[in-house]
């Protein structure tokens, strides 16, 4: 039997970087997904490619993959492939946010949706991509993990 797989979102810094190694040591392969990359990074420190590093370290499969959540095509292509190249997904991390600059109480309601509505939206849709796709592959359901 193959070792369980992650998809892990918002997988390059912080706490989603976190989870991968931690998943990666307790046995997961890990999908690192997020927006940065090294060859499009962000103001902030980390990129999917050190997150699947440290995935690889641990002595587990790491696909770090440039995802916006936001955009449910590119969703659906990467949970398309993720079941044709490994097979399985066992558990969905919904972790990834956007960090507005402004503090909220003096920002605009524009960008707080952006920041709160938008990725709260792109989890319900991940989830319903994830287990459709189980569905289809004779698995499932995903157990899946957010934030607040």
């Amino acid at each position: 039997m193959s070792a369980p797989v992650a998809l892990v979102t918002g997988a390059s810094r912080g706490i989603g970087k976190q989870l991968c190694a931690d998943l990666a040591r307790d046995g997961y392969d890990v999908v690192c997904a997020a927006r940065s990359t090294s060859e499009r990074p962000s103001k902030l420190p980390g990129t999917i490619e050190e997150t699947a590093h440290a995935v690889t370290q641990a002595g587990r499969r790491a696909w770090p993959v440039a995802l916006d959540v936001r955009d449910e095509d590119a969703m659906i292509r990467v949970v398309e492939r993720l079941y044709a190249e490994w097979g399985r997904c066992d558990l969905l991390v919904n972790n990834a946010a956007i960090a507005p600059e402004t503090p909220a109480l003096k920002d605009t309601t524009k960008h707080w949706r952006l920041a709160v509505e938008d990725p709260k939206l792109a989890v319900r849709r991940q989830n319903f991509v994830v287990n459709e796709d189980a569905d289809e592959a004779g698995s499932g359901p995903v157990e899946g993990v957010e934030d607040g």
